[in-house]
């Protein structure tokens, strides 16, 4: 079902924003390391997805099928720094489990910009922080709340 060549993309709101979204609430509503929130975690995890969205710099880049450009394989969330900066920021990073392993989510990275040479910033505490920690000893976690004040 999820065979086949890999190829990536720029993402589109209008096909991908619903995948992109219920995915990554789906993710962190599973997570061990989800804070539980005064309000439905869903609900709560979704506004703050929705902003960061809607944040002119955030790159979002897609991975999917080849003869299926429309069947997500993984995406990368991130933000745009200043230029020359030696530092960025990501926010969010998947890859449907049948599709691990295979070196797309380092290849989502660098098209995210994400390099690791940089300073890493990241917004969600998920089970994937020893996949960051791994490869960006130095990262920062800041509250996805406190970077988008």
């Amino acid at each position: 079902m999820f065979d086949g060549q890999v190829i990536y993309r720029q993402y589109q709101d209008d096909a991908d924003r619903s995948y992109v979204c219920a995915s990554w609430i789906k993710s962190l509503r599973s997570d061990r390391w989800a804070d539980d929130k005064p309000e439905s975690r869903d609900t709560y995890n979704g506004r703050l997805i929705d902003r960061l969205l809607a944040v002119p710099d955030t790159l979002i880049f897609i991975a999917c099928l080849a003869d299926e450009p429309d069947t997500i394989v993984g995406y990368c969330v991130g933000s745009r720094v200043n230029a020359g900066a030696r530092s960025s920021v990501l926010h969010f990073v998947y890859v449907r489990k049948q599709r691990r392993r295979e070196g797309i989510a380092r290849r989502l990275l660098q098209w995210c910009d994400v390099k690791e040479s940089s300073a890493l910033v990241h917004t969600f505490q998920t089970s994937a922080v020893n996949f960051i920690k791994h490869r960006f000893p130095t990262s920062v976690y800041v509250d996805p709340e406190s970077f988008l004040e």
